[in-house]
């Protein structure tokens, strides 16, 4: 991890990432591979299965937001979903490890705003969140 120092106005120091940032599994094995740039990730993100599997693989912008092709697998490398988001506006998905889909979460701007819906591990809808400019407005769990 690569990172530098910035005193804050209250004196303390924060240390700001900034280059590539890896963490592994228990067992040795690469789960994340993070680009960083004064703090934003910015760049190529991947994660992978404890298997070595790719699990996520995106893209940040230099402003740090979420742009471009966004790729989401299962443990056996088999794609669940590839969507596009545009300077941190579009739809982003969340999967359980089982393969059923997680969550849904609108983004505009880069800031939560719309719906975001999540699910159980067997798919069944169990919330709705509304937001507007990332601040929640009203969160319910699903209809029967």
């Amino acid at each position: 991890r690569t990172a530098y120092a910035e005193e804050r106005p209250d004196g303390s120091i924060a240390y700001i990432p900034d280059g590539i940032e890896r963490s592994w599994y228990p067992s040795g094995a690469l789960h994340t591979e993070l680009h960083f740039s004064d703090g934003k990730p910015t760049g190529d993100m991947t994660i992978w299965w404890p298997n070595g599997i790719v699990k996520i693989k995106n893209h940040s912008n230099t402003e740090g937001l979420a742009d471009g092709d966004q790729y989401v697998y299962d443990i056996s490398g088999k794609l669940l979903k590839h969507y596009y988001i545009d300077n941190g506006t579009g739809v982003e998905y969340y999967f359980h490890d089982n393969g059923q889909l997680k969550s849904e979460r609108s983004w505009k701007d880069g800031k939560l705003d719309g719906e975001t819906k999540q699910y159980d591990e067997n798919g069944k809808l169990i919330a709705i969140d509304i937001y507007s400019k990332g601040v929640k407005q009203n969160s319910s769990g699903a209809k029967q």
